[in-house]
């Protein structure tokens, strides 16, 4: 029983994390340059979630759910999350997701891809 309440939590806090990353959040590609990853073989591309916010209380409840840290500057607070926790993150939310459905699926297609391509 305890389990069910669990799952049913987590379930309902993965549904406001989307509503949350869909409302004020960005699903994006950065373009990065050289860098240990790709050996110094030009620009590689990661996929990224970034949310920009004046509030910090949901950014605190994003952040218990999946841990980073929160930045301020001047008078916004913003998180970003990069490559494997990116997908983690999306691979969790994306049942809830809505209008931003396609933008997680390509950057799930990029992620994918890129496994491909280093096996």
């Amino acid at each position: 029983m305890n389990n069910e309440i669990t799952i049913q939590n987590n379930q309902i806090s993965y549904a406001y994390i989307a509503g949350l990353l869909e409302g004020e959040g960005s699903f994006l590609i950065s373009k990065e340059k050289q860098y240990r990853e790709n050996k110094g073989r030009g620009p590689f591309y990661r996929p990224q979630i970034s949310i920009n916010m004046r509030d910090k209380i949901p950014l605190e409840f994003l952040t218990n759910a999946f841990p980073r840290t929160i930045y301020f500057h001047k008078t916004i607070f913003r998180v970003q999350y990069r490559t494997t926790q990116t997908i983690d993150i999306i691979n969790k939310i994306f049942p809830y997701l809505t209008f931003k459905h396609d933008q997680a699926q390509t950057l799930l297609d990029l992620h994918k891809s890129k496994q491909e391509s280093n096996n």
